[in-house]
């Protein structure tokens, strides 16, 4: 967004993201992946909430963990 306004507005900025040699286009890559990946370990977790054993309680909070994770990451 910063590198759009500076172009706007004539003035270019440096580029302090974390990977600055990705392209707009693997970032986006990158994100829709993170957020699908996500998804689908929150939705694969859902599947443990029924079972009442306490193995599968503590898979449902790992695999709903990362998957939220996963989304911040994103």
């Amino acid at each position: 967004m910063a590198n759009f306004l500076g172009k706007l507005t004539g003035k270019e900025e440096e580029n302090d993201s974390l990977f600055p040699s990705l392209s707009y286009k693997e970032r986006l890559i990158g994100f829709f992946a993170s957020f699908a990946i996500g998804s689908i370990l929150q939705f694969y977790s859902f599947g443990y909430t029924m079972e009442e054993a306490e193995a599968k309680n503590q898979k449902f909070a790992f695999l709903y963990s990362i998957g939220n994770l996963l989304y911040l990451l994103g």
